[in-house]
């Protein structure tokens, strides 16, 4: 059949499930450059949708097989507008209950171009291998985490169902046998800071890439603006240990590591004091831990944990407690004790409704306890707390924390796969999770005085890739319980370590 287009004939194929009189939803499959509907990875691909009970449109694009056009003369922006008609006409079938659009090589980028009227919500990718490419022999899988490790991280047998956040590594041996010859490990990832939170799945036949650029729960609405979604790397490492392929393997996921001008050590009073202390106890600590430095001219950081502010573990963050009277002050006497003051807070939290200001529509549509981070005028709070913090009171360190969990309404380790349930929308629809989640860390990196050492608790360590000095990448060790910090501190450090 041919679909007209001012004119011009699109030459088409209507696939239906056997149950061809059921409504169902229908995916307009797209080919690639030089490409044409009936190339046989195009049919296969519509079979695999047949049997999964979906309808499939294909069709010629402008200048490629029986279509009409010349293929000197196409371009990205015909195939635009072919899939517009495409889309127009899928509308017009009265069985179509919802409508997906897929597409291979440049009818994948058309399709990332044309989703402009549409919410989209994922974007997932196939590579097949080929029988020799198959993994026959016996290996061990590992990916990271969506935000810290729990203590979770292990290299296990290759599992269809295994979900692998950011990165999906496969080794054919193990890193305690110190002869490496006939080793090797292969690496799949994506850069950071992607538009999208990544998730790879690996069985033998194959390897799947899913790409959930939604927003919040729901379609991102990207309105003719283009999604640059993710940079994917692979490589491939021979006769080395799976660490050191690892190690070599990050570091061509970051383009643009931040670190900072020297090495950071010191305390926390989270460890031993648990939200309960004063002023004067954090002076006797910064004088100990001042005094046990020496004269190290690289001074130590003394950081205030939660407590000091006026609720715990919520804001407002211009008001402290009774035993906190002056932080400005406390900072500056810290400063005398030869130590570097830091200061711990979460932007988001606003559970008492106690922040001045703030307007319903400026409150997290999933939990109205915390603050939208897409909204102008939450952005704007952080930009003076932030401030507040390092150029008026005088801070050297902020540690945020909490917004990953304040944001999804879970811990990475009680979700099997993407973070965010489905149902709700953040304020502002038109940007993806992560380019709300990214633009909520640069605000406080770009808003910290000058040399302000930027510390990521519960961050997505994958997004906040330059725009942190530290990440914690594990969950809470224990000042009391031994067995805590055996599970999160040295696994941690175990399968994270290659990261740094």
């Amino acid at each position: 059949m041919y679909i007209l287009e001012d004119g011009i004939k699109l030459n088409a194929t209507l696939d239906r499930p056997e149950k061809g009189g059921e409504k169902c939803p229908l995916v307009i499959l797209i080919h690639g450059f030089t490409g044409y509907k009936e190339e046989t990875h195009i049919r296969a691909a519509a079979r695999a949708f047949n049997e999964m009970g979906l309808a499939v449109l294909r069709a010629d694009m402008y200048g490629h097989g029986q279509s009409d056009g010349s293929f000197e003369d196409h371009t990205l922006y015909k195939w635009l507008t072919n899939i517009l008609t495409l889309v127009s006409y899928a509308r017009t079938l009265d069985f179509v209950t919802d409508l997906y659009l897929c597409g291979h090589s440049q009818g994948g980028l058309a399709v990332t171009l044309a989703a402009e009227e549409s919410r989209v919500c994922f974007l997932r990718l196939r590579w097949n291998f080929t029988a020799s490419e198959q993994i026959r022999e016996n290996v061990k899988v590992l990916g990271d985490a969506w935000e810290r490790s729990y203590g979770d991280l292990a290299w296990l047998p290759m599992d269809a169902e295994r979900c692998l956040p950011w990165v999906c590594a496969v080794s054919n041996g193990t890193d305690s046998t110190l002869d490496y010859i006939g080793r090797w490990a292969m690496c799949f990832g994506v850069k950071t800071q992607p538009s999208a939170f990544c998730l790879w799945q690996l069985d033998q036949d194959g390897l799947t890439l899913t790409c959930d650029v939604r927003n919040g729960g729901a379609g991102v609405l990207l309105r003719g603006r283009t999604l640059n979604v993710c940079e994917i790397v692979m490589q491939e490492y021979r006769d080395v240990s799976a660490f050191q392929a690892l190690t070599r393997f990050y570091r061509l996921l970051c383009d643009q590591p931040l670190r900072p001008d020297a090495p950071i050590y010191g305390a926390n009073n989270w460890y031993y004091a648990y939200g309960k202390s004063s002023a004067d106890e954090i002076r006797r600590d910064a004088a100990l831990v001042s005094r046990l430095s020496g004269d190290a001219e690289n001074r130590p950081f003394m950081v205030i944990d939660d407590g000091w502010q006026k609720t715990p573990t919520d804001g407002p963050w211009d008001k402290a407690n009774d035993r906190f009277p002056d932080m400005k002050g406390l900072c500056a006497d810290m400063k005398d004790l030869q130590v570097k003051p830091g200061l711990w807070v979460r932007y988001l939290a606003d559970e008492h409704g106690e922040t001045s200001g703030i307007t319903e529509e400026m409150r997290l549509a999933r939990n109205p306890h915390y603050l939208d981070p897409s909204h102008p005028a939450v952005l704007q709070k952080v930009i003076e707390d932030t401030k507040r913090f390092t150029e008026d009171w005088g801070y050297q360190l902020i540690k945020h924390d909490f917004s990953t969990c304040d944001i999804f309404g879970f811990w990475g380790f009680q979700r099997k796969g993407f973070m965010a349930e489905d149902g709700w929308r953040f304020f502002d629809e038109t940007k993806t999770s992560a380019e709300i989640i990214v633009q909520f860390y640069r605000t406080i990196f770009e808003s910290a005085a000058p040399g302000t050492v930027i510390l990521g608790c519960n961050v997505i360590g994958h997004l906040a890739v330059g725009l942190v000095h530290l990440n914690r990448t594990g969950d809470d060790t224990s000042g009391v319980e031994w067995a805590r910090t055996k599970k999160m501190g040295v696994n941690t450090l175990a399968f994270r370590l290659p990261q740094h």
